[in-house]
């Protein structure tokens, strides 16, 4: 998501003469001192800087965008803070951004500005249709007025890891950062229907209802646990997604899903998501036992239809 936000608020902006990305960046050495610029987004050249005396980085960053504000050309700023835009939003912005924005209004700046944020250490090359990402740029301008201009991208990333830039400070931003740090395979495309993206979860976790699992979630509904194709191996899930009835070998030998699938439970595409699960369903509905017998071996399973054609 946050790569698919600055693509398109590169490609949006690219050519807005108006448009302005703006950052801060800490002087090496120093823990009360930073360097603020305005970068144009059409052109990447910087505009105006200035240093600023705080301990806070959200506050630099909110004197950079009171910089591009003053600006009477100015009609959006792009800034990487989500505290500082955060500020903006409910009009509590620190008292030297503050003293900046009361002289632009005394000098006649009277139209309105509009204040975005923008993912921060994206890269330079995020838009697929050539545009430069300019706030690396306003990154690059600002380190290099703290004298601390990295050569070496490792180098940037290492300070910029010890940085005190957009502090966690609410608990939704902390468990956020949490969870995602745990995760390890991407959610479910929000295109797939709620039964499509449980079963797409359960194929990224191994827990398909499968003749050998549901032997013991449903045992009066499948009393076997073999496949219903070949009746010589049991129906786990590497066997029925190899189809014993296309690729006997594969399905006898292996213990692991095919690699197709597997790619797919690693895949943000919604169209991949979604041939992974129909190719999933269809197995799962070569499996289910026939109405016949669901009658004759008991109450017939809830939901079964459904989980084997998650578009019904």
């Amino acid at each position: 998501r946050r790569l698919a936000r600055a693509r398109a608020l590169v490609d949006l902006h690219a050519r807005e003469e108006g448009a302005a990305y703006v950052d801060a960046a800490e002087y090496r050495g120093s823990t009360d001192a930073y360097a603020a610029v305005v970068v144009g987004a059409s052109t990447g050249a910087t505009k105006t800087a200035v240093s600023v005396r705080t301990r806070e980085a959200h506050r630099a960053e909110e004197v950079a965008i009171a910089l591009a504000v003053s600006d009477p050309g100015c009609t959006t700023v792009l800034c990487d803070s989500r505290t500082a835009v955060k500020n903006y939003a409910k009009g509590r912005v620190c008292s030297e951004a503050a003293r900046i924005l009361r002289k632009a209004e005394d000098i006649g700046r009277k139209s309105p500005v509009v204040i975005k944020w923008f993912p921060a250490h994206m890269g330079s090359d995020v838009s697929e249709r050539g545009n430069v990402n300019h706030n690396e740029t306003a990154n690059s301008a600002a380190r290099g007025l703290t004298n601390r201009a990295a050569e070496s991208t490792a180098d940037s990333e290492s300070w910029s890891r010890r940085s005190a830039k957009d502090k966690m400070t609410t608990f939704n931003e902390i468990v956020k950062w949490y969870r995602l740090n745990r995760q390890t395979m991407p959610p479910p495309h929000p295109g797939l229907t709620r039964k499509e993206a449980v079963l797409y979860r359960q194929l990224q976790t191994g827990s398909l209802l499968t003749p050998v699992l549901a032997k013991h979630v449903c045992p009066s509904v499948y009393a076997s646990d073999m496949c219903r194709l070949c009746a010589k191996e049991r129906a786990t899930a590497a066997h029925i997604l190899w189809d014993c009835s296309v690729n006997p070998r594969e399905a006898s030998e292996k213990t692991t899903i095919p690699p197709q699938l597997e790619a797919a439970t690693r895949s943000c595409d919604q169209k991949t998501q979604l041939k992974a699960v129909q190719q999933v369903s269809a197995a799962l509905e070569r499996q289910r036992p026939s109405e016949t017998e669901e009658r004759g071996g008991g109450t017939p399973r809830k939901g079964a239809a459904a989980l084997s054609n998650p578009r019904k």
